[in-house]
Parts: structure tokens; sequence; C-alpha cells
């Protein structure tokens, strides 16, 4: 953790507010308020299994809070997203279980300061990447992963905590790429999300059609 101390200048804290267990292998880190105090806690992508949850008490130092406030897993997490996806005030956290030994991804829904486990399936793709935005315009927010070895996969969002994974809306080319990055950004400014593919030999730009038609 890095310590910011105005004036861009930021000094390393020596693990006095943070601490991981040692010999661990950490992946990513996400910051959201899981309890609603004001303060940003932070949760650690573990590629060693579990993933752990540190709560913020104020002033910066952060205490293990992942045997109450965590769902268990034993399969590693190499990516994380925070948001609401249910919209209920609360922020959710979307998991990539990538990685050579391909572990599910996973959705923890907050449940009044609790992350509860919801997997959506082990993908048989190595997802490392996560981006989320409503692609449709049908108010739920939807899930894009991006697979390091191959295509990647979209979950769309049904409303009540429900998600469909289709890729019928994408061009075959968009299906066939070892990707390094994808994100969603409305790129042509005519207010819908547009898909940015990132992949060992060349970036590719996928432009959303509006509702009912595929990216192209």
């Amino acid at each position: 953790m890095f310590l910011n101390q105005g004036g861009r200048q930021f000094v390393l804290d020596q693990g006095n507010r943070l601490r991981l267990p040692i010999d661990t292998r950490s992946e990513a880190v996400a910051l959201l308020d899981v309890d609603r105090d004001g303060d940003l806690d932070a949760l650690v992508a573990m590629y060693s299994g579990q993933d752990l949850l540190f709560e913020n008490d104020g002033t910066g130092h952060f205490s293990d809070v992942t045997a109450t406030r965590m769902a268990p897993a034993s399969l590693p997490s190499v990516a994380l997203r925070a948001v609401d996806l249910d919209r209920d005030g609360w922020e959710d956290v979307v998991v990539a279980g990538g990685g050579y030994t391909n572990g599910p991804n996973a959705i923890y829904w907050n449940d009044a300061g609790v992350l509860r486990d919801a997997g959506l399936g082990v993908s048989p793709l190595p997802s490392s990447q996560i981006d989320v935005g409503d692609l449709d315009g049908d108010g739920n927010l939807d899930i894009v992963f991006g697979n390091e070895f191959a295509r990647l996969e979209i979950h769309w969002g049904l409303g009540n905590r429900g998600f469909m994974e289709d890729t019928t809306m994408l061009p075959p080319a968009a299906l066939d790429r070892w990707l390094t990055a994808a994100r969603l950004v409305d790129f042509d400014h005519d207010g819908d999300l547009d898909l940015l593919q990132s992949w060992f030999r060349a970036d590719c730009l996928l432009e959303n059609l509006g509702l009912e038609q595929a990216l192209s």
C-alpha cells in the first residue's frame, strides 16, 4: 500500500495498515465500501484460493474480516470488479477465476455488508479481464469477461440477479481472438457502449449498433 502524502508524493506502507498472509500470491485488489460506512474497504483476489476482505476502520487501518463477511472459496481469482449489479445500494463484486486452472467466474452479492457467492459456472476459458455495463439498454448491467487464450464471454443481465451467457450477437471474428483486455466505452458518443478488444497482434473495436442488433 502506498500512502498519498500530497504534492504527488507517495510512501510505501511497511505493512502496518494492511497485512497479507505470508507466502501468498495476490492478483488484484478492488476498493469498495462493502459496509456502507463511508470509507473504502479492500477485497484482494488470491491465486491461492480464498479471496480476502479487509475492513477499513476509517483511519486507513484494515482488519481481516474474511471469516465473517466473505464467501468461502477454494479456487483462484485473478481479477475483480466492484459494482452495484442489482442496484440495491450495496456494491457487489464480479470475479474472474482465470489462470491456468480455469477456475469459475462468479459474483459476490453484497447482502447488507456480507459478500455471498453466486457462481456463474465453471468457464472452459481462462477469464482474466472484466468489464460491466448496460450493453442492450434494458436497464440491467451486463458482464464482459476477457479470456487470455480464447474468445470473450458476455453474460447478459436479466434482472432479479439473473444472467444468461450468450455471444450470438457478436460477429464471428470477435470470438476467435486470444484477448489481453476487453473494455466497454462509448467511442462514437451515440449513447450506447461499444467494445474494445486488445489481443496479441492487434486491437479491435466492435461498434454497438443499438437495441436488437449485433456488435460489428
